[in-house]
C-alpha cells in the first residue's frame, strides 16, 4: 500500500491523529500541513500526491461514504413540515414563477469532476438562473426550523456557511434520476438537502414524488421513503442520502401546471474546530484543495 493510502487508512482508525491535524487546519487553514504531519508519523509523499489520491477516491465515492452510517429508522429518515409558509407568501411564490416564466432555463446537473452541463437522459426540468430576492422568506423560515428538522434526522449542530436555494419547474415528462447532492468536491460542504413545494390548487399534475434512499438494506439494495409534492410543504434529509424524482405528468403541458420548488441545500462550514472525525478531515481537505487550484487558476491568467 502506498504511503498516501496508509497515512489516510491511519487517519481513520487513530483519534489523536485525527485531533492534530484538525487542529492544525484550523489554526494554519492550509492543506498542505497534511503532508508535513503525515511525515512526523513515517508518511512521505508530496502534496500533489496526496490531492490526486483524495480526488481519486472522491470520484470513486470512497472519500467518507466507506464509513459505517448508522442504522435509520424512516422516521427519521426525512422530517416533511405542512402549511410552511403563510398562504399569502405561498401564493406569492407562484405568482412570481408564472411572471418569470420566459427567464426559465434548462435545469444542469454536476459531475464528480465538478463540471456543469446539460444531461437530458439524467435529468429534465427548468430552473430560474436568478431568484434570491423571492427565496428569503423561506431561507428565514428554514433558520426558524432548524433545531427541529436536525433533531429529527438525528443529526448533530454543525457550523453552517450558508443556505444556497434555487427555483425549479417540473412539467409534463420531466424527472431526475439517482444522485446524491454531495457528491463532488464543489458540493461536498452541504449537510441538508430541502425541498418546497409549491403549485396551483387543486394540484394539476400527477407524479414527481421524491423518493429517498436512506438505509442500505444489502447490496445494491436500500431502503426508501415516497415523499408527496403536497403544496405549502416542504422535506428535508441528509445531502449524503441517494434519490430521485419520479416523472411528471401534466396532461395540458401547461407551464402554469408545473410542480414548482424551492430547493436547496443547508451548508457545514469547513476548517472549524470540530473536524476531528474523518469524514469532516476529508471535507475540510477537498474544499481547501479546491480553493487552492480555483487560486491557482486566477492567478495564471494574471486576475
Amino acid at each position: 500500500m502506498e504511503p498516501v493510502h496508509q497515512f489516510l487508512h491511519q487517519l481513520k482508525q487513530d483519534q489523536k491523529l485525527r485531533e492534530e491535524l484538525a487542529e492544525t487546519l484550523r489554526v494554519e487553514n492550509d492543506w498542505n500541513v497534511a503532508t508535513h504531519i503525515a511525515e512526523k508519523y513515517g508518511y512521505k509523499f508530496t502534496s500533489k500526491k496526496l490531492w490526486e489520491t483524495i480526488q481519486e477516491r472522491q470520484q470513486k465515492g470512497e472519500t467518507w461514504e466507506d464509513e459505517p452510517q448508522p442504522a435509520i429508522g424512516v422516521e427519521n429518515a426525512s422530517i416533511q413540515l405542512d402549511n410552511f409558509l403563510t398562504a399569502e407568501d405561498n401564493h406569492h411564490l407562484l405568482e412570481y414563477a408564472l411572471q418569470h416564466e420566459s427567464d426559465f432555463v434548462s435545469s444542469l446537473t454536476v459531475d464528480l469532476d465538478d463540471t456543469l452541463h446539460l444531461s437530458p437522459n439524467h435529468r429534465r426540468s427548468l430552473m430560474l438562473p436568478s431568484c434570491s430576492d423571492v427565496v428569503e422568506g423561506v431561507i428565514h423560515r428554514i433558520h426558524q426550523v432548524l433545531p427541529e428538522v436536525r433533531n429529527q434526522l438525528l443529526l448533530p449542530s454543525f457550523p453552517i456557511s450558508g443556505i444556497d436555494a434555487s427555483l425549479t419547474a417540473h412539467n409534463d415528462g420531466h424527472f431526475y434520476r439517482l444522485h446524491k447532492d454531495n457528491n463532488s468536491i464543489r458540493l461536498a460542504t452541504r449537510e441538508i438537502t430541502f425541498v418546497y413545494y409549491f403549485c396551483k390548487e387543486p394540484k394539476p399534475f400527477t407524479g414527481g414524488e421524491l423518493r429517498i434512499y436512506y438505509n442500505q438494506v444489502k447490496k445494491n439494495l436500500f431502503a426508501f421513503k415516497l415523499i408527496e409534492p403536497r403544496n405549502n410543504s416542504i422535506v428535508f434529509f441528509p445531502s449524503r442520502y441517494l434519490h430521485e424524482i419520479l416523472p411528471v405528468h401534466c396532461p395540458f403541458q401547461n407551464f402554469a401546471d408545473s410542480r414548482f420548488t424551492i430547493n436547496g441545500w443547508i451548508e457545514q462550514q469547513v476548517g472549524s474546530s470540530r473536524g476531528a472525525n474523518f469524514r469532516d478531515l476529508m471535507l475540510t481537505l477537498m474544499v481547501m484543495i479546491s480553493r487552492s487550484q480555483k487560486n491557482q487558476m486566477l492567478s495564471s491568467f494574471g486576475t
